[in-house]
């Protein structure tokens, strides 16, 4: 009798037990999944667009470095320059060397990015300003220009090997309400084309 009396005892000694170990076997819950960040990248792009501002022809250079997830969105910074100093219209004549600087913040979107060839979305978001000097480097004509530019694109890329990609495609400028040395939004704004290099580390 007494051997039969401990065996309910010993039926719950072991339920405990094993209810404990299969919780000790089970994951722990985390605020962040556990491997998060296993499809994070990053990437580094260079690339160069003409244009043509009040009778003067531009070169753009466009530098950009963001991190990239699953290889699909990417969010980053951007610096954008003229690589050349370039004379526009004034007056019916050539004006005072003019340079561009826009600085600011990008979103890309990729569709495909393990084929061959793909399509990717960047959207570029920034202050920009327009600037005149004189033949010494001096500004002689008052304060900059200063205003808000944004720059959606359609590229078509192409995976040239593992971690190299090119792309080529056109976008359209929308600039702020600006007046400059005879520039203002109309000059800025419109159809732009680019093509250029990326270069990362692109995970899925």
């Amino acid at each position: 009798m007494k051997n039969l009396k401990k065996i309910p005892l010993l039926a719950i000694f072991l339920g405990v037990v094993g209810l404990a170990s299969a919780q000790e076997q089970r994951e722990n819950q985390t605020l962040l999944k556990e491997g998060f960040g296993k499809n994070l990248g990053v990437m580094a792009a260079a690339s160069l667009g003409p244009a043509q501002w009040n009778d003067a022809n531009v070169t753009l250079l466009n530098l950009r470095a963001g991190a990239v997830f699953n290889d699909k969105f990417t969010i980053g910074a951007f610096y954008n320059l003229s690589a050349n100093d370039f004379r526009p219209n004034f007056v019916g004549a050539a004006g005072p060397a003019t340079d561009f600087r826009w600085v600011g913040g990008f979103m890309e979107y990729t569709l495909f990015s393990d084929r061959t060839f793909h399509l990717t979305f960047p959207l570029l978001i920034g202050g920009a300003e327009i600037e005149a000097d004189d033949e010494l480097g001096i500004n002689n004509f008052g304060p900059e220009a200063n205003f808000l530019l944004i720059e959606p694109s359609a590229l078509l890329e192409i995976n040239i090997v593992q971690n190299l990609r090119f792309n080529i495609g056109i976008g359209y400028r929308f600039a702020s309400d600006f007046a400059y040395l005879g520039f203002d939004q109309a000059a800025v704004s419109g159809i732009s084309a680019q093509a250029g290099l990326k270069v990362g580390l692109f995970k899925k």
